[in-house]
């Protein structure tokens, strides 16, 4: 279960009351939905009944969040679930996670001067293609820099240089990450050319 607790000064009435946001996880799944709960608490640590919470992400492209705290993933990112009660604010920083990512072909046998195409696909929660996702590709060459044996460029296009093997990467890199969440997505496939 995550907590975050937020200390606002708002006057002399409020000088020590606190909102906590708990959750109980720190991702959800693109498509998928979680619940997130607020407790409004006085100088004592008490829980002040009927504390009305007003809720809202910072980003409602990567996720959005209704009146009774339920946050639904919709796009790869992170975002601020941010909660307010009257003058008290606190915030928390949740990350929307693909069910899996695939790269096709999963492996490829070429000749030099040939050339395909790898491309990577993320899937939400339900199965679904999550559009738009867009992936960045290296290669990793088992000659440990000697020599090159294939080529990528921006879009995945891969064309074979010279005999041997390597390894296609395709990454996705999440812009806002915070301790312990995930930084990438990374898928690979292998090539011989021969």
């Amino acid at each position: 279960m995550r907590v975050l607790t937020a200390l606002v000064f708002a006057s002399a009435a409020f000088a020590q009351q606190t909102i906590q946001i708990i959750s109980d996880e720190g991702q959800v799944l693109v498509g998928k939905t979680m619940q997130f709960r607020a407790i409004v608490r006085d100088a004592q640590g008490n829980p002040i009944p009927g504390g009305a919470v007003t809720w809202a992400t910072n980003n409602g492209t990567i996720a959005t969040i209704d009146n009774n705290g339920v946050l639904t993933g919709r796009f790869l990112g992170s975002v601020r679930v941010q909660a307010r009660s009257g003058s008290l604010f606190a915030e928390t920083v949740i990350q929307t996670i693909p069910s899996k990512v695939e790269i096709s072909p999963s492996s490829a046998n070429l000749e030099v001067g040939q050339q395909t195409r790898f491309t990577a696909t993320a899937y939400d929660g339900n199965g679904g293609v999550i559009p738009g996702v867009t992936f960045a590709w290296s290669v990793l060459n088992h000659r440990l820099g000697t020599s090159q044996v294939v080529r990528t460029d921006a879009l995945g296009n891969v064309n074979a240089v010279s005999e041997g093997g390597a390894m296609v990467l395709g990454t996705y890199t999440y812009g806002d990450v915070q301790p312990g969440q995930q930084r990438q997505w990374i898928v690979t496939a292998p090539i011989n050319v021969l």
